[in-house]
């Protein structure tokens, strides 16, 4: 059974709001939901949605809810937090799936990535869901944005009506991410002849490997982009050979490559297989960079507000959708993936004022 904690009542609409935010937080954090795993976190979720009085609607582990004055007649704006994570790694004071609470802050697996921003995205969906707005504003929770699985929110582009903007909630400090690196992984194989090492081999696959990975060293893309910057190429892994007096068949190497907004994954990896005599295999070619432009109606409401916008270094859904998005959510990066992880109370009732805010701003703009 999930873990709920039963404390004193609190008297004020605002303070039983953030309570109902993290009583969820908590009961969430006491599920395991590693990517690909979700279904009790879904199950759950589903179940209190239900209590609310919503109709919510799921295909696998994705859930997602369409406003009480839905109009096929207006423009969709879509609210997305994911609810898996990854497992837990390193040494943790406390269990990662008992949430504790302590000093103002919540420990538990999940926390920061990304449940703080979920529980705040639909606490922003219940304050609008009953307004007349001039679009429809749709909250999702999608499962395997930490591996970017297939079974995530790309599954469910088919289903949803079709999208203008999507907020994606994420650690960000609530600071508005209005471009994201994308990511390209490559296996790459130089291949050369087996020989004794005494012997004079001028097809030494390591050496080939070394020729070709200087060569991209020194490559530079001309397109610069001027919120993510040049595009950037880093070896993360070569391996070649295991014996002292035996050149290898192969040597391998792994290129680990972030991408700006104006070059996709697939134009990166022709360049590539351009420059040198080596095998180049795409783990995908899926996770491509993407920027909203500067004059959209939201970065504007985000200026208007003092938010600060910035480009992301790190991946989310935003890789995973064709239509325009921002970033932005209660938490901070450098927490995420990390032993202990925790949010503030204090972020998760900021955080909920200011989704609320950034809507209203951006009504006004329209």
């Amino acid at each position: 059974m999930p873990y709920i904690p039963m404390g004193p009542k609190i008297k004020t609409q605002n303070k039983q709001k953030d309570g109902s935010c993290i009583t969820l937080l908590k009961s969430l954090i006491a599920i395991p939901s590693y990517s690909g795993r979700e279904k009790a976190a879904a199950d759950l979720l589903e179940c209190h949605l239900l209590e609310q009085g919503l109709q919510p609607v799921r295909h696998n582990n994705n859930i997602w809810l369409l406003p009480v004055n839905y109009s096929q007649q207006k423009e969709n704006v879509l609210l997305n937090g994911h609810i898996d994570t990854v497992q837990p790694s390193g040494e943790w004071s406390y269990n990662p799936h008992q949430p504790v609470e302590s000093g103002g802050k919540i420990f538990g697996l999940g926390s920061n990535d990304a449940g703080a921003a979920l529980v705040c995205l639909l606490d922003t969906f219940m304050h609008f869901q009953k307004q007349q707005m001039p679009f429809n504003l749709i909250f999702s929770a999608t499962a395997e944005e930490e591996t970017g699985g297939d079974l995530g929110i790309q599954s469910i582009l088919d289903e949803l009506p079709g999208i203008s903007l999507g907020i994606m909630g994420e650690p960000t400090s609530m600071h508005m991410a209005t471009a994201e690196r994308g990511l390209l992984v490559i296996d790459g194989i130089a291949t050369g002849t087996v020989t004794h090492a005494a012997l004079e081999n001028p097809d030494n696959a390591i050496l080939k490997a070394i020729k070709y990975l200087h060569t991209i060293q020194d490559l530079h893309f001309d397109k610069r982009s001027a919120i993510l910057g040049d595009v950037r190429i880093t070896l993360s892994q070569v391996h070649g050979g295991n014996q002292h007096n035996v050149t290898p068949s192969q040597c391998r190497f792994i290129l680990d490559i972030r991408l700006n907004e104006r070059y996709s994954p697939q134009e990166v990896m022709d360049t590539l297989q351009q420059k040198g005599d080596c095998t180049l295999r795409a783990r995908s070619l899926n996770k491509k960079a993407s920027a909203i432009p500067r004059d959209h109606p939201i970065v504007q409401s985000a200026k208007n507000l003092d938010v600060p916008t910035y480009g992301s270094q790190t991946l989310s859904n935003m890789a995973c959708v064709p239509f325009p998005c921002i970033k932005i959510g209660p938490g901070q990066s450098s927490r995420s993936h990390q032993p202990d992880e925790y949010i503030c109370r204090k972020e998760i009732e900021t955080g909920r004022q200011q989704y609320i805010h950034l809507i209203n701003q951006y009504i006004s703009l329209l």
